[in-house]
């Protein structure tokens, strides 16, 4: 994020840097509304697969699910560890307000139908899967977007172990964290 200036983003878009301002008086509130709609994309899209079909799933279904549709949205996953770290330190009280506003309403609505699709979670549960999908995906995206050094370090054969592929690391994990909440109520 450091090296896109607001200058830049004005000139791709076709529009006056002063312009760009008017609407984003920073680089983290363009960002926030980039990560804004890309959640609500998500949200609808999950949500439109957890209302179909009747019955309770399995976590493996689920797993699969949030992994999937978090795989295919490579925006969302790089924004998302930014959002805490980056993008809240800049912003004024009422876009952060309204942010987190819609994110609660949309985090609810998704917790809600996955309290419907898995029979362990108990009413008002749901909202703290979605927090921890949240803290899963951001973890692994982490761990798969090394520096530069690092990347020239974990080209190494001996290193291979320490190699994170996204997919693969967020589907075991979604799954280890729903079957751990799952196990609880055994």
């Amino acid at each position: 994020m450091d090296e896109i200036t607001m200058a830049e983003v004005a000139e791709l878009a076709g529009f006056a840097k002063g312009t760009v301002f008017i609407y984003f008086p920073t680089k983290e509130a363009l960002f926030l509304e980039m990560l804004g709609r890309e959640i609500s994309a998500w949200v609808d899209e999950v949500n439109a697969v957890l209302t179909s079909g009747p019955g309770r799933w399995s976590t493996t279904r689920v797993a699969r699910l949030i992994a999937e549709s978090m795989s295919a949205r490579v925006l969302l996953t790089r924004l998302l560890p930014l959002l805490s770290g980056v993008l809240e330190r800049n912003l004024d009280n009422a876009r952060l307000l309204e942010f987190k506003t819609n994110l609660l309403a949309q985090l609810e609505s998704m917790g809600a139908l996955l309290e419907r699709r898995l029979d362990f979670l108990q009413p008002g549960e749901g909202i703290r899967v979605t927090l921890r999908i949240y803290a899963v995906v951001i973890g692994v995206r982490i761990l798969c977007a090394p520096g530069a050094g690092a990347r020239e370090v974990l080209a190494r054969p001996e290193m291979q172990p320490l190699v994170v592929d996204f997919d693969e690391e967020l589907m075991t994990m979604m799954l280890a964290t729903l079957q751990g909440l799952e196990l609880r109520t055994q």
